[in-house]
């Protein structure tokens, strides 16, 4: 199990340094190159927990089950990440 849950951490790891490096990449994401949005952090927890098939909603990914993930980033948001960049111009994981 420790093993698994090292795997899974490294996943999202590589995940968070492949999408910082797209922000930092794309003059078009957000406010600050490098810093990313709820949206993307979300994602990337996503990617990386599909490929051990864990649920979304699993700690580090939307974790409101029933509720749209747009919805909990803003109920939630200041609790996530208060000073996370935007995801204006995000366009999601496949951009």
């Amino acid at each position: 199990m420790r093993a698994k849950i090292k795997d899974v951490g490294i996943e999202v790891a590589n995940q968070h340094i492949s999408f910082v490096t797209h922000d930092y990449d794309n003059d078009n994401i957000g406010k600050v190159k490098g810093l990313l949005s709820l949206k993307q952090m979300a994602d990337y927890h996503h990617i990386a927990f599909k490929l051990f098939n864990i649920p979304n909603h699993f700690y580090g990914g939307t974790w409101l089950n029933n509720i749209p993930d747009e919805a909990e980033f803003t109920l939630y948001g200041e609790l996530y990440c208060h000073d996370c960049d935007s995801a204006v111009g995000y366009k999601g994981a496949n951009q």
